[in-house]
């Protein structure tokens, strides 16, 4: 009998510390994802700054704000979301201005940038590897610049766990 509560007061032991694991990982990961709003956020507004505006378009695969933030694929102008974009080779073109290093697919520090299986930049994901989404210039933003947000850990848009900017 004695052998049986010490094996009970193990299990649950154990439980209770795979419980409290989750949770700090969870924890973790929706802290991630703030200061990665956060970071973009911060760099959209100096693109802005720097461009007159930001990029004006919807885009749920996160790769307008790569594309502003790292300058690959933004073209002869330096903005993203016009006419002359170019394609994405993973490096910032000539005329473009780097806003945020740290995106750079190559080393991709904030492990952000997930590649296509050609290797260029596909998507940029949140921490539970959903893409970033972005909208500016449209009548359905609710942040009076831009919107940007991840559906977070259930990757449903619209639920409490959504991590966004307004």
């Amino acid at each position: 009998m004695e052998l049986l509560v010490v094996v009970v007061a193990g299990v649950a032991l154990i439980l209770v510390g795979i419980g409290l694991a989750r949770w700090s990982k969870a924890q973790s990961m929706m802290s991630t994802a703030s200061t990665q709003l956060l970071l973009l956020s911060n760099a959209l507004d100096h693109y802005a700054d720097e461009n007159g505006g930001y990029p004006h378009v919807a885009d749920y695969s996160g790769l307008i704000v790569y594309v502003a933030l790292f300058g690959d694929g933004v073209g002869p102008d330096g903005r993203a979301a016009t006419e002359d974009d170019t394609e994405l080779d993973g490096t910032p073109d000539k005329s473009a201005t780097v806003y945020l290093k740290e995106l750079d697919p190559m080393g991709n520090p904030l492990k952000m940038v997930e590649h296509s299986e050609q290797g260029i930049p596909a998507r940029l994901v949140d921490p539970w590897g959903n893409p970033w989404r972005y909208r500016s210039g449209s009548h359905e933003n609710h942040n009076g610049t831009f919107d940007l947000w991840s559906v977070g850990p259930d990757g449903r848009d619209g639920t409490s766990d959504d991590v966004r900017n307004w």
